[in-house]
C-alpha cells in the first residue's frame, strides 16, 4: 500500500470511529506501528489529525472531550500516584462523589477505609468495584454517554442534589492560576453540582494537565480546598531571595 493509500485509510479509519491508537491503526492497515506513527505525524502535519493520550484523532475533533480509551493508560504510573494518596483522605464512612476521569476511578482500589458510600456517574467503578466490600456505590444515573461511559445530564445531576457528600473527587482536562477547564459542557455542569453538595473538593492531575485551559471554565482555585499533583503546582514553587548585586 503506498503512503497516500496509507493515510487516506487512516482518514477513514477515524471517521468511523473518532479515535483509535497507533496500535489501533497499525493492525487495521496491516504495517508496523512504526509506519502508522509516521504515516499519523504526516497527516498532523497536513492539519488533518492531532495527537493525543497516546493516540489520534481528527483534527476537526481536537476541542471535543478525549475519549477515555485514550485517557485511560496515559501517564499511568502518575495518575496512580496521585490515586493511592487521594484514598487516603477518604475517612471510615465518608461519603464520596466521584466524577467520570480515568484518575478518579482508580482512587477506589487504595481506599482501606470502612463504610464509604461512593456517589458517581462513571460506570466504570461498578464495573471494577462493585464487590468491594468497604464501598456502598450509588449510580447518577441520566443520560448514558457511550464514549466515555460516564452518565450525564438532568437526571444525573437531580440524584446529586439528593445528597450531601463529604469529598468531592475530581479531575479535568486542564488547570491554570485561573481554576479547572474542561470542552465538556454537561460534565462540567455535573462537576459543578457535586462541587455544591460537598463539604471538601480534592482535585486530582498529572503534570499533562498544567497550564491547560479548555472552553469551560468549572471553578476557581479559592473553590477547592487540595490539589493533588504528581509534580509541585508551578505557581506554588518558591522563587528563592533576590540576588543580591552588592
Amino acid at each position: 500500500m503506498l503512503q497516500h493509500e496509507r493515510q487516506n485509510e487512516i482518514l477513514h479509519i477515524l471517521k468511523n470511529q473518532s479515535s483509535a491508537t497507533v496500535e489501533e491503526i497499525a493492525a487495521k492497515i496491516f504495517v508496523s506501528p512504526s509506519t502508522a506513527r509516521r504515516d499519523v505525524i504526516a497527516l498532523e502535519e497536513k492539519g488533518f489529525v492531532c495527537r493525543l493520550y497516546g493516540g489520534v484523532m481528527l483534527a476537526e475533533y481536537k476541542n471535543e472531550t478525549v475519549p477515555v480509551t485514550l485517557r485511560e493508560d496515559s501517564f499511568s504510573a502518575q495518575k496512580e500516584e496521585v490515586a493511592r494518596r487521594a484514598a487516603a483522605e477518604i475517612g471510615h464512612g465518608a461519603v464520596v462523589f466521584a466524577d467520570g476521569s480515568s484518575t478518579v476511578r482508580r482512587v477506589f482500589k487504595y481506599v482501606e477505609a470502612d463504610g464509604v458510600t461512593v456517589v458517581t456517574n462513571n460506570t466504570r467503578i461498578f464495573e471494577e468495584y462493585g464487590n468491594q466490600k468497604n464501598l456502598t456505590l450509588y449510580a447518577t444515573g441520566g443520560k448514558y454517554n457511550t464514549r466515555n461511559h460516564v452518565f450525564l445530564g438532568d437526571g444525573a445531576a437531580r440524584t446529586v442534589q439528593q445528597f450531601h457528600a463529604d469529598l468531592f473527587l475530581f479531575s479535568s482536562q486542564g488547570l491554570t492560576e485561573e481554576g479547572v477547564f474542561d470542552v465538556s459542557e454537561e460534565e462540567t455542569a455535573l462537576r459543578r453540582e457535586m462541587l455544591c453538595h460537598a463539604d471538601r473538593s480534592i482535585f486530582l492531575c498529572d503534570a499533562s494537565k498544567l497550564g491547560v485551559c479548555k472552553t469551560h471554565r468549572l471553578c476557581t482555585l479559592d473553590e477547592i480546598d487540595k490539589i493533588i499533583c504528581d509534580i509541585p503546582l508551578p505557581w506554588e514553587i518558591p522563587q528563592g531571595e533576590p540576588k543580591n548585586d552588592d
